[in-house]
């Protein structure tokens, strides 16, 4: 795909670094023929920026700023418009960014380790790159080593291990345990990552399930990785300070540092970025520690050679395949760092030919390790791909998320799928003990989904949801695309990531309908001619609710329930009313009979009794078109997993009399799509809402209304 409109997008960022990156991005492009236009976000109106956007054929980003929901999703919806999102930092900083990825959007990492990353746990992201940082291209004056005014520098922030370890104390001892190793594991080279460093330590300890699950659990623990950068700036300055030299730091929060050679220690407080290229020019030799990046480069690297400063740095296979020690660049070894202030003394005395080595260093990453060399690869890369056309409309949030979901699933591979949400319901074994209890309670008396028995590998719920899922995605996708309003496709959507990610904050964001069971006004409307047909009526809290909302002003109510217990109470409620008629019958798709397991001492009263082959209780069962003769105008439905065939048995009554239906679509997991999709097949002109009533601990009462 040939790129010609490029809108560089960036925002604000620490030291106004991601500005200044941008400022260099769009130079690039200039520079290779490309019409380009940079916006800052915090610039600009609305309205405005819609309108910049509009011409763009490619819109760039540093950690996927501006790629909101709120204002770039109208360019999303655009024919092949190529959204660059380059990640300058880990991936497990921006999880949800990554997450939420539309399908014609590149991501670009620079570390090699974090392209693995990314295929590894984000299969669903089509595009993925390797696009190392780059420097400013710009001239900046050059000073005679000699002469200039700092021996040592350093620049970054630091932020004390007691603020960076705060968040250890929301886990179990066990767990801080593990953690605490894997960090030692890093810290001590056995290790090269810190995804790496605690999948292994929790395959060591036999927590296998969650291994699948990885970008999920690193995203909790993106703040061990800023412990242990932050732990290894601390030792990178105490260490360089026995040099006995003045060290300079120029960064946030060394106020709180200590060290035994505190009196060389000059803190000067943050700069900004391009401020910061000119300290580097009048340093002698500028420190510098990587972030956890195992193969790839930091844009401080470039930036402190391309100015003309000795990069003095810890190394990784990147760095050394472009940089030689004593040649270009100069590396120190965290195993072997207490041979760092002699070699500090070997560099700053010139028994090494530093001019040289700065000339080298600078040439190298002027000619080679520019922004604008890496925007020649971006537009190389971008013309060996073709994007698909406009998938679905993304206007907003939700539409964002379901979306993303689909693409998601549809990318990757069933087995790996259903690993991968079996690892994240193990995670909330260790990190939420009382949900997973409480979930395995709810699952093994409501046996609407599946098996459920952890202990043993039983994960029968996520198979068959996992079937669902993969097999049935595209029926997924059209319920959703019918349903008439965005709270209805807000349940769905919410649902299904509950599905997938085992977490109550889904569930969370539906609850608390304004209306009352069954009785959406912003769906349904109750005239005094309703024939109201309770399937499942229970004791008749349906019906007394049905008569409370039509002011007792409507025809009839008929109540289906075959528990006996609950009968005689519905009857004592059908001698307030003569309308009301209670059907001591169970409900399907023919007439005939079922036999049940008596529960008559459950202590919920709804689980009255379960249709079992071997039950020892008859019970009648009738279907509604050979049941009720006259019209009914609305059907209720909460069967416990019968509602299928009790449309089945109301077939002609939906055709002939198109009655409002509000049916539950949670006892099954393929109910969720297949009642809506029967109905249709009966009656194309329905149309379709969903409400949930329910709780946080997993989707229920959940309502397909149609109308």
């Amino acid at each position: 795909m040939e790129i010609t409109n490029v809108v560089v997008f960036t925002g604000g960022s620490q030291y106004d670094a991601m500005r200044s990156f941008g400022k260099e991005v769009a130079k690039g492009f200039s520079e290779n023929g490309v019409n380009v236009e940079i916006l800052y976000s915090d610039d600009l109106k609305r309205y405005e920026l819609y309108k910049r956007l509009s011409q763009a054929d490619m819109i760039v980003s540093f950690n996927a700023s501006g790629f909101n929901r709120l204002v770039l999703q109208e360019i999303f919806n655009r024919n092949n418009v190529v959204c660059w999102s380059f990640m300058v930092d880990h991936p497990y900083y921006h999880h949800l960014e990554l997450y939420n990825t539309t399908y014609n959007q590149i991501v670009s990492v620079v570390d090699r380790e974090h392209l693995e990353y990314l295929k590894r746990y984000y299969p669903h992201i089509k595009y993925k790159y390797f696009v190392p940082h780059g420097c400013a291209a710009d001239e900046i004056m050059q000073i005679d080593f000699d002469d200039r005014t700092y021996d040592i520098s350093f620049f970054g922030s630091y932020r004390k291990s007691e603020k960076s370890l705060e968040k250890l104390n929301e886990y179990s001892p066990n767990m801080q345990e593990l953690l605490i190793e894997a960090v030692e594991n890093v810290w001590d080279g056995k290790e090269q990552t810190l995804d790496n460093s605690i999948k292994d330590i929790f395959l060591k300890y036999d927590i296998t399930d969650v291994v699948d699950s990885m970008s999920d659990i690193m995203a909790e623990f993106s703040f061990l990785d800023e412990y242990i950068r932050n732990e290894r700036r601390a030792l990178l300055i105490r260490t360089a300070l026995k040099a006995g030299r003045k060290v300079h730091i120029f960064g946030s929060g060394w106020e709180n540092f200590t060290s035994e050679n505190e009196n060389n220690l000059i803190v000067h407080g943050s700069v900004d970025f391009d401020k910061s290229l000119e300290l580097m020019a009048d340093s002698k030799i500028v420190l510098n520690n990587m972030p956890l990046f195992a193969n790839g480069s930091h844009e401080r690297v470039f930036s402190i050679m391309s100015s003309g400063s000795v990069c003095l740095t810890d190394s990784n296979p990147y760095l050394k395949e472009n940089f030689k020690h004593g040649e270009d660049i100069f590396y120190f070894d965290w195993l072997n760092i207490d041979d760092l202030p002699n070699l500090i003394e070997n560099i700053l005395n010139k028994d090494y030919d530093v001019d040289r080595i700065i000339n080298n260093g600078r040439n190298k990453a002027l000619s080679e390790h520019t922004w604008a060399e890496r925007v020649k690869e971006i537009l190389e890369y971008c013309k060996t791909i073709e994007y698909e056309k406009n998938q679905g409309l993304y206007s907003n949030a939700i539409d964002q998320d379901m979306y993303a979901l689909f693409n998601y699933i549809n990318s990757t591979e069933a087995d790996i799928l259903y690993e991968q949400i079996k690892g994240r319901y193990s995670w909330h074994e260790y990190y939420n003990v009382e949900y997973t209890k409480n979930l395995y309670n709810s699952m093994n008396r409501y046996r609407f989904w599946g098996s459920w028995n952890p202990e043993i590998g039983d994960y029968g719920i996520i198979k068959e949801r996992v079937d669902v899922l993969k097999n049935h995605s595209e029926s997924l996708k059209l319920l959703y695309e019918s349903l008439e309003d965005y709270s209805s496709k807000k349940v769905l959507c919410n649902v299904l990531l509950n599905w997938v990610y085992f977490s109550p904050e889904y569930l969370n964001k539906i609850m608390h309908s304004q209306y009352d069971h069954y009785f959406d006004y912003d769906i349904i409307t109750l005239s005094p001619d309703e024939v109201f047909v309770d399937l499942g009526a229970y004791t008749g809290d349906t019906a007394e609710e049905f008569m409370r909302e039509t002011n007792c002003r409507f025809n009839k109510i008929y109540c289906y329930e075959f528990s006996k217990r609950n009968v005689e109470k519905l009857n004592a409620v059908a001698k307030i009313d003569e309308r009301i008629i209670v059907r001591p019958f169970a409900i399907g798709d023919k007439k005939g009979t079922i036999f049940v397991d008596a529960n008559e001492d459950a202590s919920s009263d709804r689980i009255a009794g379960d249709v079992s082959a071997d039950g020892l209780t008859e019970v009648r069962m009738v279907s509604l078109d050979e049941d009720i003769k006259e019209k009914v105008t609305f059907i209720k439905s909460d069967i416990e997993g019968a509602e299928m065939l009790a449309l089945k048995g109301a077939k002609h009554h939906i055709i002939n009399d198109h009655p409002k239906l509000a049916i539950s679509v949670y006892h099954g997991n393929y109910d969720i799509y297949r009642v809506a999709e029967y109905i249709q097949s009966l009656d194309a002109s329905y149309r379709f809402y969903m409400r949930y009533y329910g709780g946080s601990l997993y989707p229920n009462e959940i309502v397909l209304y149609a109308v």
